[in-house]
Parts: C-alpha cells; sequence; structure tokens
C-alpha cells in the first residue's frame, strides 16, 4: 500500500523523515518501507513524498490512525468552506505535524516491491532479538579532531627503543571520524578562505586497507594513529558553489564555480592539497588529535567490539621531518640512472610502493652495486651457455636479471613498517644485512630460475608493469607477456616499454560511485599521464610516454607506454615506432585511428616471414538489403593454402592432432581470420578488402593471434537462459538440465576414477598429469583424498564450477559447442544452413546434422538466438578439410552472423546446440538497429586524440550497467526481454559495444529507470575465506548496521537531531532491496545450496585424511624399488636448485595476481589450478577473471617446463629436440620427490611440487611395465 505526504519541511533531511517514519511503523512491526521525497512545486519552503509498505490491511490500520482525513465542509454565511482535519496521531517532522493520504496513482504498487519488502521486513524482524540498543553503540557518535598528519613509521638511529612516527604533512584542521565495520570515514571541515580550505573534505577508509590502530598519549595530546596499505580515497564537497571541471591547483583540489548536478554531492579528488600531494601516494599512516582525551576510552572499547578492527595503546616517538621529500626523490632517480635498469626499476619500488624512504633506498646502493659486479664475475663462463630454449645467454644481463631477481625476491618480503615491529629492525644497517643474506641464500635459486629464462617460450617476453591510481604510481613486475609486433620489432630494447594499467588505489577497476564526480581523476589526474608532452610517468631514470592499446587492453584498461630508446645510429621515440607500423593518416575517427594501431599491440603466439607473391586480395561479397542497408558476408574471413598452413603448423608447434585449419591473424594493416583453402596448391594468403584496414608498409612478418583446435564447450549463461524463457522454453527444463549437472558434478568427485575425470572434463592441471596421478595412485591402492594438497585441488575445482554454475547460471550443454565461424567459399550451403565440422583430441570427426540454434555473446535482444539447420557436406567438397569452426553461408539477403548480436567473421565465436530441451518455441526477428556515425574529426588524429579517447573509453563503458539493467526488467516486465525497456537496452548495449570503433558514447539519460527492488539472483552473495588453508563461505553479517538506526531506541526516545547528517559522504549509493524471482534464473539460483554441498564433500573427504606427506612417502617407497639409488643421490643437488626455482615463481605468481594490493597472497592451490578463489565477494569482477585465465596459462608453462626438465634433463623439451634423451626420468623425478620433503630455509615450502615428480615417475613406472609385459609376450624378444 502506497501513501502520500505533504507539508513536510524542506530542512528536513531523508534519514530524518525515514527515522520519523520508522519510529511510527515499527509500533506496527513494519520495519522496511519504501520513502521518496521531493521539493514541493507549490510552497518552496515544504517537501512532498510517498512511502510504501508491504501489507495492504497494515497499511489500513497505519492510515486510521495516522493518516490526514478529508477535509470537513461547512456553509458559513453563504459560502461552502473546507476545514482542514488532524490526524488521530499525526507523524511529527521537525516539529511539525505531515500530512499524509492514501496515494491516488492509477497503478497497483508492483509485485516485485511488495515481495522485496515482504522479504526484507521477515529478515530485519528476525534480527531484532541481535540488535544493541543505542547506548550499547558508542561507535555510533563521531569522533572530533583538531588537526592531522601524514607520515610513515620510521626507526631513529637515535632512540631506536621505540617506533618513530616522521611527519612529512600537518593539517590544523578539525573534523570527525566514524568508526564502522566496514571502513573509517573521516570529515574535514571547510575553513575560512584564507586558511586554504573553503570547502569540505572527505577520507574513506576501508577496513581491508587498515594494517594497524593505535592511541598514543602524548605530551602535547592524545592521538589515533591508523596505518593504512595504501592512500584512502579522497573527495572534495560539492555545494551550490562547486563545479568539477573548474581550473585545478596542479595536484591540488578544485577551486569550484557552479554546481555539476543535483545528484552529486562530492567530487573524488588526488590529494587534499598542493603540499598533501607530494607525499599521498608514498606516506599511510595519518595522525589524528583527538579533540577530548577521554574519547581515547570510547575508542577503546569499539576497538574491543567484534568485527570492529582492534585498537592499541603504544608508546612512541614523534618527529617533524625536516628535508624536503621531493628533492630527496629527484636525487634517488638520478642516482638509479647510473645502474642496469632491472635493478634500478626493483629498488625505485620500494620507494614507489611506499616501503622506503628514498634516502633509505639510497644507503643500499653501495651493497647492490657489489653485489652487481660480483654477479658478473661469477657468472661470466656462462657467456658460451645457451638456455632451455637454446638461446646464447648474455653473461652481463644474465647476471643483471639475477641480482634483479634476488631483489625483487627479497623486497616482496617487505612492507612499510609498522609500530608493533621491532624497530631495530629497520636500522640501514641491518637492512643491508639482510639483503646480503638474502642474496647468498637465493642467489643460486635465482640464478636458475634465470637460466630457465622464466619458463618462456620463444612468444613470450618478461615487461615491467606500473598501476596509476587515483593518488599515485605503484610498479610491479617483470611478469610474463605475449609477443606483440611492435615487440618483436624492438626486441633489444625490452626494457623501455612499459605496460601501464589505470586503476584503483586497490588495484581493481575504477569503479562507479553513487553521487561521486569522478571527472577530475579522469580529465585532472589520468589524461595528464596520456598525454605526448607529458614528463609524467618517471621510474629508475626513465621517462615514459604513451604509446598505443590494443582492443583487449582497451577493455582492461591498460595501455602500453615507452622510453625513448637512443642507440649510437639513431634514436627512437613514440612517434617514430607508430610511424614504421603503417599510414593512418586517412583515418580521421580517433576510435578508428587507435584501433588499427592497436592491431600492431595484439598479442600473438607466433609468426612467419612470406613474400608478396604469396599474397592475394579479393573483393568482398556484399549484399543489399531491400531497405537499402548493405550487409558484407565475407567480413573479416580470407583464406590460406595448404602448403602456407602446414607452414604455421611447424613454425607455431602444432604437432598433436587435431591440427588447426582456422587462425585469427595480422598481416600488415590486415586483421581477421583466415580458413583453410584446400584448392589452392601454391602458397597464398587471400584477403578480403574488408580485412586490410589500413596500409601496413610492406611488412612480411605473417602474425598468428590464436588457432582453433578443438571444439570449446557450450554454456548457457544468465542472458541465454532469459531469452529462452522468453521464447517458450519451460523453466522445467533449465532446472532439469540443472540438476543433472549437479549430480554429475557429486558423482564427479567422490570417486577417484570419476575426480580424475572431472579434472580432465574441467580442463584443470592436466600438465601436470594430476588426473593420470589420481588413477594411478587408485591402481595401486590408494586414493588421493588421503593427502591434503590433491584433495584440495579436487575441492577447489569443484567450488569454482558451483560459484560459476549458481552466480552466472554457467551450466554446461552436452548437446552443444563453440566453434569460431568463417565463410563457405564454395557456395554450396543454402540461406539458413550452417555446416560444424569438429574433431576432439583422439577422436574422429563429425558434423552435426539437423535443426539448431545458434547465437553469440552477447545476447540480449529476442531475436539473438536464431534457428538454423546444420549440413554435412560431400565428400568431395574442400569444406571437409576444414576443422572445428561453424561455417556461414554466402547466401541470403542478410549474412547470418550478423543476425547474432551483429557479429562477423573477424575472430568471433559462436554457440551452437541442438539439445531438444532448450530449443526455443517460436521464432523472434534479429535485431536490426541503425549505425551510429563515426565521430569524425576531419583531420589527422594525433597521439593526444588517442590519449583521450583511451580515457573516454574507461569513462563510459557502460556495458555491464546496462547489462544489469536489462536483467533487472527482464525479470519485472511482463514481456520480459520483449519489453519496450528491454529493447532499448539491448539498442544501447550494442551501441556501447560499438564505442571503441565509433567514438560515440552511450546516452546513459535513454537507460530505462530501474526500480530498488531487483531479483535475488543479483543480491550480494557470500565471498570465500581461507582459514588455515581451507575456503569458508562468508558473509557481513553487519551490513546493514546503520540502515535501521531508527530501531535502535525506543520509541518515544528518538532524537531526530542524531540524523541530521543528510549529506552522508559514504553512503553506498541506492539501497537495493531482492526478492524471489518466479523466473527461470530465480530458481536456478536458490536451488544451489553451496555451503551445504562443500560441506558434504568435506565429510566424505575428511575420512581420509592422513599425515601432511604420508601419501607422497608411500609413492616415494614404491618408485625407490625400481631406481639406481646411487644414481638419484647424484642428481639430488639438481632437484634442490629444480624445487627452488619453481616454488620461487610459484611464489611470485601468487603475489602477481594476489586480487588485490594488500600482500595477501594466493594460497598455492589457486595458483596451481589457475582460479583466484578467496574474495570478499561471489562477483569475480573482470580484473579477477582476467587475471585468473592469465596466471593460468603462465602457471600451465610453468609446469610444462618443469615437467620436461624432470623428464629430460637440464636442458629440458630442447633435449628431444637434439636427441640427448638419457634415460634418467625416473632417478630425477625420485630425486625431486625426495627434494620435496626437505624443509626449507623460508618455511614457505610448497606441496605441488612433489606430486608433479611423483606423477612423471608413475608414468615412467607405467611405460616401463608396458614394455616390459610387451616384451614377455613376445617371448623375451628385445624391444
Amino acid at each position: 500500500m502506497e501513501f502520500y505526504m505533504t507539508d513536510i519541511p524542506a530542512s528536513a533531511s531523508p534519514k530524518q523523515i525515514r527515522a520519523a517514519l520508522g519510529s511510527v511503523l515499527k509500533k506496527y512491526f513494519i520495519y522496511a518501507f519504501e520513502l521518496r521525497q521531493w521539493q514541493s512545486k507549490k510552497f518552496r519552503h515544504l517537501q512532498e513524498g510517498c512511502f510504501t509498505v508491504h501489507d495492504a490491511a497494515i497499511g489500513e490500520e497505519i492510515f486510521k490512525k495516522h493518516g490526514t482525513p478529508e477535509p470537513r465542509t461547512i456553509l458559513r454565511g453563504t459560502r461552502y468552506i473546507k476545514i482542514a482535519s488532524r490526524a488521530q496521531t499525526p507523524v511529527i517532522i521537525s516539529g511539525s505535524a505531515i500530512s499524509i493520504k492514501r496515494s491516488n496513482k492509477n497503478s497497483a504498487v508492483p509485485e516485485h516491491l511488495i515481495r522485496a519488502l515482504r522479504e526484507e521486513n521477515e529478515k530485519v524482524a528476525r534480527n531484532m532479538a541481535n540488535r544493541q540498543p543505542a547506548d550499547k553503540k558508542p561507535y555510533r557518535t563521531p569522533f572530533a579532531f583538531q588537526g592531522f598528519e601524514c607520515g610513515v613509521w620510521t626507526t631513529d638511529p637515535r632512540n631506536f627503543d621505540l617506533p618513530t612516527f616522521s611527519s612529512f604533512y600537518y593539517s590544523a584542521r578539525p573534523g570527525n571520524f566514524k568508526m564502522t565495520r566496514q571502513a573509517i570515514q573521516v570529515e574535514l571541515f571547510k575553513t575560512m578562505p584564507a586558511l586554504g580550505h573553503p570547502v569540505g573534505q572527505y577520507m574513506l577508509c576501508p577496513t581491508g586497507t587498515i594494517r594497524s590502530s593505535i592511541i598514543s598519549n602524548e605530551s602535547t595530546g592524545t592521538y589515533f594513529i591508523i596505518s593504512l596499505r595504501w592512500s584512502p580515497k579522497l573527495y572534495e564537497k560539492l555545494e551550490s558553489t562547486s563545479s568539477p571541471t573548474s581550473p585545478l591547483n596542479a595536484y591540488g583540489s578544485p577551486i569550484f564555480q557552479a554546481p555539476p548536478s543535483r545528484r552529486l554531492n562530492k567530487a573524488r579528488i588526488p590529494s587534499l592539497d598542493e603540499k598533501h600531494a607530494k607525499i599521498v601516494s608514498y606516506c599511510f599512516v595519518y595522525r589524528f588529535k583527538l579533540k577530548e582525551a577521554h574519547e581515547a576510552i570510547r575508542l577503546s572499547t569499539v576497538g574491543s567490539i567484534p568485527g570492529f578492527q582492534d585498537i592499541q595503546s603504544l608508546k612512541i616517538f614523534h618527529q617533524y621531518v625536516s628535508y624536503d621529500f621531493q628533492r630527496s626523490m629527484e636525487g634517488l632517480e638520478e642516482q638509479l640512472r647510473t645502474l642496469p635498469f632491472d635493478v634500478a626499476f626493483q629498488m625505485h619500488s620500494l620507494v614507489l610502493n611506499g616501503v622506503l624512504l628514498p634516502h633509505r633506498v639510497k644507503e643500499l646502493l653501495g651493497v647492490v652495486r657489489r653485489a652487481i659486479q660480483n654477479s658478473y664475475s661469477s657468472v661470466s663462463q656462462v657467456e658460451s651457455n645457451r638456455d632451455s630454449n637454446g638461446t646464447g645467454i648474455n653473461a652481463r644481463e644474465h647476471a643483471t636479471q639475477v641480482v634483479a631477481s634476488v631483489f625483487k625476491s627479497w623486497a616482496g618480503e617487505w612492507e612499510p613498517q609498522l609500530p608493533s615491529e621491532d624497530p631495530q629492525i629497520w636500522l640501514s644497517e641491518n637492512i643491508q644485512k639482510d639483503f646480503l643474506e638474502a642474496l647468498e641464500t637465493k642467489q643460486k635459486s635465482q640464478e636458475y630460475m634465470v637460466r630457465m629464462k622464466f619458463y618462456r617460450k620463444e612468444n613470450q617476453v618478461l615487461i615491467h608493469r606500473m598501476s596509476i591510481t587515483p593518488t599515485g604510481m605503484f610498479p610491479g613486475g617483470p611478469n610474463l607477456e605475449p609477443k606483440n609486433r611492435v615487440l618483436r620489432e624492438y626486441h633489444d630494447y625490452l626494457n623501455h616499454f612499459l605496460r601501464v594499467s589505470l586503476v584503483e588505489e586497490d588495484g581493481g577497476d575504477l569503479r562507479f560511485e553513487s553521487g561521486v564526480d569522478g571527472k577530475y581523476i579522469y580529465d585532472g589526474r589520468f589524461l595528464p599521464f596520456l598525454m605526448p608532452e607529458s614528463n609524467l610517468l618517471k621510474i629508475a631514470g626513465r621517462t615514459f610516454k604513451f604509446l598505443g592499446f590494443s582492443q583487449s587492453s582497451l577493455r582492461s584498461h591498460t595501455a602500453w607506454f615507452m622510453a625513448t630508446i637512443s642507440t649510437p645510429r639513431r634514436t627512437i621515440t613514440v612517434d617514430g615506432v607508430i610511424e614504421r607500423l603503417g599510414d593512418f593518416k586517412s583515418i580521421k575517427i580517433p576510435g578508428k585511428c587507435a584501433a588499427r594501431i592497436g592491431q600492431a599491440f595484439t598479442d600473438t603466439v607466433a609468426n612467419i616471414k612470406i613474400d608478396d607473391f604469396m599474397i592475394a586480395q579479393k573483393r568482398d561479397i556484399i549484399k543489399i538489403a531491400p531497405g537499402g542497408k548493405k550487409y558484407t558476408f565475407s567480413d573479416g574471413c580470407g583464406t590460406v593454402s595448404k602448403p602456407l598452413i602446414e607452414l604455421i603448423w611447424k613454425k607455431g608447434e602444432f604437432t598433436s592432432d587435431p591440427k588447426p585449419t582456422v587462425f585469427q591473424i595480422r598481416f600488415r594493416g590486415a586483421k581477421g581470420v583466415v580458413a583453410l583453402d584446400s584448392t589452392q596448391r601454391d602458397p597464398i594468403l587471400c584477403l578480403y578488402d574488408s580485412m586490410v584496414k589500413f596500409d601496413g608498409l610492406k611488412n612480411k612478418v605473417f602474425e598468428i593471434c590464436r588457432s582453433f583446435t578443438k571444439p570449446l564447450p557450450f554454456y548457457l549463461n544468465r542472458c541465454i537462459i532469459k531469452i529462452l524463457e522468453d521464447r517458450g522454453v519451460l523453466i522445467k527444463n533449465f532446472m532439469d538440465l540443472q540438476g543433472r549437472a549437479l549430480a554429475t558434478l557429486r558423482e564427479r568427485t567422490f570417486t577417484p576414477d570419476s575426480a580424475a575425470h572431472f579434472l580432465d572434463y574441467q580442463n584443470r592441471c592436466t600438465q601436470a598429469n594430476i588426473p593420470f596421478l589420481i588413477r594411478e595412485l587408485f591402481a595401486l591402492g590408494w586414493d588421493y583424498k588421503e593427502d591434503n594438497f590433491l584433495r584440495k585441488v579436487v575441492e577447489f575445482t569443484m567450488l569454482t564450477t558451483l560459484r560459476d554454475m549458481k552466480y552466472r547460471a554457467r551450466i554446461q550443454v552436452d548437446k552443444g559447442f563453440t566453434l569460431v565461424g568463417v565463410l563457405d567459399e564454395t557456395g554450396y550451403l543454402q540461406e539458413g544452413e550452417i555446416y560444424c565440422p569438429i574433431q576432439r583430441e583422439g577422436g574422429k570427426r563429425e558434423a552435426h546434422r539437423g535443426v539448431v540454434a545458434i547465437c553469440r555473446n552477447p545476447a540480449l535482444h529476442p531475436g539473438d538466438i536464431q534457428i538454423v539447420t546444420a549440413v554435412e557436406v560431400p565428400y568431395d567438397s574442400p569444406l571437409r578439410d576444414l576443422m572445428n569452426c561453424v561455417v556461414f553461408s554466402q547466401r541470403g539477403q542478410r549474412d547470418l552472423p550478423s543476425m547474432l548480436s551483429g557479429g562477423d567473421l573477424d575472430g568471433d565465436i559462436f554457440h551452437i546446440w541442438w539439445e531438444p530441451s532448450l530449443m526455443p518455441r517460436f521464432s523472434s526477428a534479429p535485431s536490426d538497429f541503425p549505425a551510429v556515425e563515426a565521430l569524425n574529426y576531419d583531420r589527422d588524429v594525433t597521439q593526444a586524440d588517442i590519449g583521450k579517447f583511451f580515457l573516454d573509453f574507461m569513462e563510459n563503458d557502460k556495458l555491464g550497467v546496462i547489462s544489469v539493467a536489462h536483467m533487472v526488467l527482464a525479470d519485472q516486465e511482463p514481456a520480459g526481454v520483449r519489453s519496450a525497456a528491454c529493447l532499448t537496452c539491448a539498442r544501447m548495449a550494442s551501441q556501447a559495444v560499438d564505442f571503441p570503433k565509433t567514438g560515440v558514447p552511450v546516452r546513459m539519460s535513454e537507460l530505462p529507470r530501474t526500480p530498488k527492488a531487483r531479483p535475488d539472483f543479483l543480491a550480494p552473495g557470500p565471498g570465500v575465506k581461507f582459514i588455515n588453508g581451507d575456503p569458508n563461505l562468508v558473509t557481513d553479517e553487519y551490513e546493514d548496521e546503520f540502515k535501521y538506526e531508527w530501531l535502535d531506541f525506543e520509541t518515544g526516545q528518538i532524537d531526530l537531531s542524531k540524523f541530521d547528517d543528510a549529506d552522508d559522504p559514504f553512503k553506498s549509493g541506492t539501497d537495493f532491496r531482492y526478492y524471489k524471482s518466479d523466473k527461470a534464473l530465480g530458481y536456478l539460483f536458490r536451488e544451489i545450496d553451496e555451503e551445504k554441498f562443500i560441506k558434504a564433500w568435506e565429510d566424505n573427504a575428511a575420512r581420509f585424511e592422513r599425515g601432511p606427506n604420508d601419501l607422497l612417502k608411500k609413492v616415494q617407497e614404491y618408485m625407490v624399488r625400481s631406481v639406481d639409488m646411487e644414481v638419484m643421490l647424484g642428481l639430488y643437488g639438481f632437484a634442490q636448485d629444480l624445487r627452488m626455482s619453481y616454488e620461487n615463481n610459484i611464489r611470485d605468481l601468487s603475489h602477481n595476481y594476489a586480487i588485490n594490493r594488500n600482500n595477501d597472497a594466493l594460497e598455492e592451490v589457486e595458483v596451481f589450478i589457475g582460479a583466484i578463489i578467496g574474495t570478499e565477494s561471489h562477483r569475480l569482477s573482470r580484473i579477477v577473471r582476467d587475471s585468473a585465465e592469465e596466471m593460468r596459462g603462465e602457471v600451465t608453462r610453468l609446469i610444462s617446463h618443469v615437467a620436461a626438465i624432470i623428464r629430460f634433463g637440464s636442458e629440458g623439451s630442447s633435449a628431444v629436440r637434439d636427441g640427448h634423451y638419457d634415460g634418467l626420468t625416473l632417478e630425477r623425478a625420485l630425486a625431486c620427490v625426495q627434494a620435496s620433503f626437505t624443509a626449507r630455509e623460508d618455511d614457505e615450502g610448497g606441496s605441488s611440487f612433489g606430486w608433479i615428480a611423483a606423477a612423471i615417475g608413475l608414468k615412467e613406472l607405467s611405460k616401463r611395465a608396458v614394455v616390459n609385459s610387451l616384451a614377455d609376450n613376445l617371448g623375451g624378444m628385445r624391444i
């Protein structure tokens, strides 16, 4: 039931209105209600509003007592007049009685809102017994302070018994801070303009960033000091005289002019003022002087409450730093120029990451220089050696990499100093001593790791990284990166290139915040780095400038930067690099020009050189539809002949069957896909006109970006499920499919054979031979569950699959697959026909025939799924030579790919399925949205234009927001995805996808308004936290702590002045309510109880638990019987070196791919299986998903390389190529198993190395058993 309110004083804040209503409604057991208010159009001094409750019967009771009756009409003299009536018990707000009436809206209250209010009300009612009264919540009232400082913890050699707070910044500004379980929220009051702070400012310190909190009683007062992992988020209050687009004070805050929007109440800023800007990215300790000393007691009480940060009392020493931080930094940069860049980069990182001050790093220069010199001497003999890829090793480069690697590993163990640590550890002589000890203990393993060339292949290189945040710059790496055209061209100068990401302080995406203007962060902070004349990005004595980006890196907000390369013969600048890539002058559209230059930055896996006579070009197949619109059937797809594809197979080392017949490529100015044309007998590359995007200046290198060697599985997702449901597929069909998937998941994780099959099916740990290992252990009478590590490998893989199924509706469909699209060059296929030849590894060729459904992601329009006919082709057709692709017809008026979410043949992949229960019951016309005219400059596009375009994309990347709105509206609208609102979302999503090409952002004002009530499958779910290495589902049990504050007071005791902070700067935005969806996605979501599922699996697995190495020792004893122990003992040193090298790499990966910069490394099992599980939320952000995929590739390469070394010796797989296999695989494997039992000096030994070696050893024994059995069967003949 909805009520209409009038006569609300304009001075009443939203929180006051809610508190006044809430205090009345709770007497009727109504705790959750929907409230909206707005300025009265008739009376400027009044507001109007409405509120909704879920129960109409209770609503009538409320209206009887608190509603305002209709005015009485009486006759006075000769006129009828109306006399206002008064409610029995009026609701009072700010001393005035408000008027409450029934709403006169014609439309009923939406059912989804009623359900959401009912469910929220029930939830609050259940928790009422656990709510603490207001007087039991000492954190409700903010803590006042008068002045604060920013600095670091140091150790003063004159007084090293106490931790020293070194202050680099002081402000006398008063303010207050509020303690919550989620964050410390700091408000800085505005001061007189003459004092430099005419507007209020805020700092937000999330709990996860707080490393320590202490109270210090000093002669000058009582202080509250917090040590953070990184800079807090900083904001400036927007008032009636403010504007985020005003001129700026260097890195200081904006001087505002005019209000930007009624919806914006604060602007994100990079620093509090110009002085703070100089140290904000290095100093993470904030010291607040409490206004009242006795408040320290209340503060300590808050620290003792469960869920709050622990607060200790500590005696400290305080000092103001007198030297100039910036000048000290410049001095360090000057000295770092004299060191090799790889080493200088790691040293500079200590300062930029806030670990050491510049002058402390200078004190390390001497020992580092000596370490480099000693390393030169010790490895000079390797000048003629070769690494595992057969590449010559330069002694000086090798020595530099060893020292840089040792320094990186050593520095990674240090975090900024804390007051609770022994101050003497941080004395200069002790830091130097610690580094020298690390150099001595780590050098051998790091040298071996560098000799391995970080398990890189020919197409990989080590590249340093930099993260630019709203407040600072934070270096990382070097990490492995696939080569691209630019890196191949300048392979001798790789450390002149930098991979730069524009991110949030925690390393994640810069997220949208309700009520926050982020314009200054984009235009005032990030944009200057992307300008050609910028000198802002300096590290290790080099200045890096913006170069460009690929389309994939654009979506990850990552770009390439480079430093000028100076050689005796030439100087190479950014402009010079771009000029050599091709002629882009004819392209006047910034987005398109950026994309064309970006072709050179696309990751490539292999390349070959081809001559001009091998290249052919032909016209596209273009049809004109009745409406006059042109459709290019051949858009993005060319052909390659058999002789040329055989050369690609050889160069790319495609040795196993089936070999790929389709490749995604880059060649000169062309991009797209090429498919095998077996009719061509000569080496020919044939490109359609649509593939050639610019003049590539006769570059002869043909680059392979991706190959398609097997059919990918087809998974449902939320968008596809919703379209299918609205096109007639029954909810029961989806439920049955998910039920079978869950049953299979249970079955496949309970027995060893099914667990091995499950890992194979998920393509997890196959390079480490874990599926084989599990089967072999079972054959020998052992269960893998006896070992904690192997059990976690299966459990973590299962948990990843289960959470994908629940929170992404990612359900595999057996009768379906995912394939890359190509064109039928023969013209055999008719309109509405496709051809899908597939061959799985070790399987036979097959081509499905019959009616199928086909789509591609993202699918939002009801016509994005089409019904077509899959056919077989004649035996003599050249199409039979194609494999693992979907071939589209060139007949008809419109090409099929364009009907599927606007696809083409430029590498798009398509989902095809023929599962009867998932076939749409009725057809739907494909989308046909009008093309958006690209932003054309009518002049040459400059590097500055491309930099601005990069930021425009970041700021206007709204596809996720549009997709969520589509899901909400599709669940609530009666017509589902066919509703006008959903069709608008589909059109906007199409425009958002095209933004990188057109440069035209989506007008978000056109996005249909979504209600605050959302379906339950979009509700926040539990995160995963590791406790003693085991995954535990965790939820924020205090998330609604301040949402119903009026419930903490007895009726009649509420003081509305306690609720006057209407401009809550840290309010998370819209408070969504969630209801149980009665659509397919809701039923699927609720069907999975992940906690129950995990507990059942763990209870079963716990029955097998043994000691930490019991099972591996059994394997060792089994292997010992078949080896020459003397030979094995001779290999033990080799095994120790290999183990330390492998585990150093694993440890690096666990830190490099941690989900944020808080130094909480990933679990070894997460790295091993290539999945990031321990997150604060069930939702995996794009950065987490991309990081997991990248990490999975790196760990796969690492394991493959280590396995090759165990099998073939220190030369790795090159030994096989050279015919040097020595037959000592089993001895090396046993030595490695033995080495895995040895406790490492740093007590950080892992578990995976021993099992990798064990799997290789057992496989070798299995091969020998087969050979011996064959020999016996052949009567003793020699094999």
